[in-house]
């Protein structure tokens, strides 16, 4: 019987500490990594001038086929992308993460597994009209 009751604190602990590491990454106020890579692509840019640098990624996601924005303020950016097969829905956010001169960049899918390597696909493709 206390084996059990051990176990039963231990799933209810790690549940807890489970959460309290979900309000970190809001409280730092920056994109959650990739869960599962294998649907999801997660990349970093520094800069030097963030400002017209996320200017710049809304001209860029603008300019992707089958993109477009839900959400936009001052420093983050949501975008739905259509695949171009299977007419599947993943979402594109960029977050401007000023108190560390990064861009951040996550394109994930919202079903599946796999992505056949789509989500880095449209990451290199924004990257791509960024620096052009």
């Amino acid at each position: 019987m206390k084996l059990k009751a051990f176990f039963a604190w231990l799933i209810v602990c790690s549940y807890c500490f489970a959460i309290s590491s979900v309000w970190a990454v809001e409280k730092i106020n920056e994109l959650a990594p990739c869960v599962l890579s294998s649907h999801c692509a997660f990349i970093e840019i520094e800069s030097n001038d963030l400002s017209s640098f996320f200017q710049k990624s809304i001209e860029a996601v603008n300019l992707l086929p089958r993109t477009e924005i839900i959400e936009k303020d001052n420093f983050y950016i949501h975008a739905e992308s259509t695949t171009k097969l299977m007419h599947f829905v993943d979402d594109l956010e960029i977050k401007a993460v000023s108190d560390k001169s990064l861009l951040q960049i996550r394109s994930e899918s919202r079903i599946g597994v796999g992505d056949f390597g789509v989500n880095k696909k449209r990451i290199d493709q924004l990257i791509e009209f960024l620096c052009a």
